[in-house]
């Protein structure tokens, strides 16, 4: 993973969460909402209504935060992770996490000739 100070970290795919900083899970729907192309007024009502302050305070914690990933994203990059790591020759995931995004992508690990 590559860190805004320029530092590289090498562990195990399940401490994603640990590295990354990700929105609370109370967010995921909302977030899949937006993706939908559900209105934000109309996305905000029904999660209001769905998890009621839960996701007012996960709301609240993520405006001081501005975390870049959702815990849906985290999953995703297992799943790649998983995916490349069982190829032959294995492929390693690896993350670039930018100052408004983080990148995931397979590397492999086999040398170079």
């Amino acid at each position: 993973m590559h860190l805004h100070n320029g530092a590289v970290t090498i562990g195990p795919v399940r401490n994603l969460s640990q590295w990354l900083e990700h929105l609370p899970p109370e967010l995921d729907a909302f977030v899949r909402l937006q993706e939908q192309g559900v209105p934000f007024e109309a996305a905000y009502a029904q999660c209001l209504a769905e998890q009621g302050q839960e996701f007012v305070d996960a709301c609240e914690a993520a405006k001081r935060s501005k975390p870049l990933v959702t815990h849906d994203n985290l999953a995703e990059l297992t799943a790649l992770s998983q995916k490349g790591f069982a190829r032959q020759p294995r492929e390693l995931l690896a993350l670039a996490q930018w100052s408004d995004h983080v990148s995931g992508f397979l590397v492999s690990c086999e040398p170079f000739r």
